[in-house]
């Protein structure tokens, strides 16, 4: 391997830098036993500690450096900024020598650890916005191929927003909400680039910190809500299947950061994405009565509820199961309240076969159902269909002049409607004979 350094200003990077984790780890890495007895490893992080992330908590790697100084291999560390191939280092650490007494030993075991935690200490980022895709390829590029007794590991610690435009790799991340029905797109234009990274060659990945952000200065960065970090998972496990990763879905790691120390506004700048908004419907004052005839929704009403309650893509499970409860607070009360019952009618974008459509919004439907008879409502007081993108009094059109789906419409299409069962729409549903009740 090319013993290589490419990154800018690494010469004047106090090591100071204020990034959690790896805090006088020049003395606290040191490859005991058990680190020897484990396979060699040659070790590749990315790191994202940007103006919209958090700071990483570089303390998860700490056993993997434990078995690089143990056992020596290559060390490559990826800032995830806007030009990665500018800001990455990479060194090969040599094995602790034999046959010497185990104090020599020790003492080369350190100063491999030092070396290791000296590297990633001193790494910042340099360029505007975020290029995660081109981080990963560099990751697959810059790493030995696997050899017997020596595995591969990746570890990447990022949020896996990517803001940055204009190269074959780049997809900007500019809206969390139509990420999930983006991604076949992303998928195909990648695979023409030829931008799809081989992973292939790593045993182990694993990746932290997926979603979680920080907010500065003027455009500060909205949180994700976790419909949103589901969204990304999806995207970024298609990515991973892609490049050759087998149980791409089990890399994310259920991992919260700490709160950030670092000065983001000093770093480069990174733009925001827009994210999904939770809309709350008005739960009923506790001393309110509502009147003997009121209805649940409204008279004519329709609760049209899309972005605020979200699917995890392609599913019809809820992504943020609490979220959606907090959205339906309203209608749980007021049904707690009044008498009557409810329809709920699921709804799609146009795309695929109609009948498929009508099932999988029907499921989607029940969800809430389910959701709402949690709640201690009886389920013989909501009725559930599915209406694909069939009804014209509830979709909206959303192809353009060429047939293709407008992005800017069809969000609005992927949804569930809330109406009384004795309104107008819910008379359509319930009085019509083709359409499948689901009870």
């Amino acid at each position: 391997m090319k013993k290589t350094v490419k990154f800018l200003l690494l010469a004047i990077v106090s090591a100071a830098m204020l990034i959690t984790g790896l805090a006088g780890c020049s003395s606290g890495f040191f490859g005991g036993s058990e680190a020897d007895q484990q396979e060699a490893i040659n070790l590749t992080v990315i790191i994202g500690n940007t103006q919209n992330s958090p700071d990483p908590e570089l303390s998860l790697l700490n056993t993997y450096i434990d078995r690089l100084a143990a056992k020596g291999g290559h060390l490559c560390v990826i800032i995830d900024d806007g030009d990665p191939i500018s800001n990455f280092v990479e060194a090969d650490l040599k094995a602790p020598t034999n046959g010497k007494t185990e104090n020599y030993r020790q003492k080369e075991i350190n100063a491999n650890s030092k070396k290791a935690a000296e590297l990633i200490k001193l790494m910042k980022p340099i360029a505007e916005e975020t290029n995660t895709l081109a981080a990963l390829k560099l990751a697959a590029d810059n790493t030995p191929k696997a050899e017997e007794g020596r595995k591969n590991v990746l570890i990447v610690l990022d949020n896996g927003i990517q803001t940055r435009t204009g190269n074959k790799s780049a997809f900007p991340m500019t809206d969390m909400r139509v990420l999930d029905v983006k991604a076949q797109d992303v998928m195909d234009s990648l695979e023409k680039s030829k931008s799809i990274p081989d992973l292939s060659k790593f045993s182990t990945i694993e990746w932290y910190g997926m979603g979680q952000t920080v907010s500065v200065g003027e455009e500060a960065q909205e949180p994700l809500l976790n419909c949103d970090i589901e969204a990304l998972k999806a995207y970024y496990t298609k990515v991973l299947t892609k490049a050759g990763v087998t149980e791409a879905a089990g890399v994310f790691k259920d991992h919260t950061y700490k709160p950030s120390s670092s000065d983001h506004s000093a770093m480069p700048h990174v733009s925001t994405v827009k994210v999904s908004k939770v809309v709350h419907v008005p739960v009923p004052k506790p001393d309110e009565e509502p009147s003997e005839n009121e209805k649940i929704i409204g008279d004519e009403g329709v609760l049209h509820i899309d972005e605020a309650i979200r699917f995890k893509p392609d599913s019809t499970e809820l992504a943020d199961p609490a979220a959606a409860k907090d959205v339906l607070a309203g209608v749980i009360e007021r049904m707690k309240k009044l008498k009557g019952n409810i329809v709920i009618i699921g709804t799609t974008a146009t795309f695929g076969d109609a009948e498929s459509a009508k099932a999988f919004s029907q499921k989607r439907a029940a969800a809430i159902k389910e959701l709402i008879v949690s709640e201690g409502i009886d389920a013989d007081r909501i009725l559930v269909f599915g209406a694909g993108f069939s009804d014209k009094d509830l979709v909206q059109d959303d192809l353009d002049s060429n047939g293709k789906l407008d992005e800017r419409i069809a969000p609005y299409n992927r949804a569930v409607n809330i109406v009384d069962e004795e309104s107008t729409v819910g008379k359509k549903y319930t009085n019509n004979g083709t359409t499948t009740r689901k009870e």
